[in-house]
């Protein structure tokens, strides 16, 4: 999700998701996109963000196996 949501942002070069960690290292043109800017849209993927917390909609939405551990049931 994070991965899909990511390449539609322009200004981003190059990203890696690290799921064990639930890290993103994000490369990207500081000219074309700010930090904040791809924290939300990490945000609104349904994901927290340093310190942006996850839209809660888009979390709601995510597949059980994409959400927090203590949240899977």
């Amino acid at each position: 999700n994070i991965e899909n949501s990511l390449n539609k942002v322009g200004g981003i070069v190059k990203f890696q998701v690290e799921l064990d960690d639930l890290i993103v290292k994000v490369k990207y043109d500081t000219k074309k996109i700010s930090q904040k800017e791809i924290e939300l849209a990490i945000s609104k993927a349904g994901y927290k963000a340093n310190a942006i917390d996850a839209n809660i909609e888009a979390y709601n939405k995510l597949a059980m196996c994409c959400k927090l551990p203590e949240d899977r049931k």
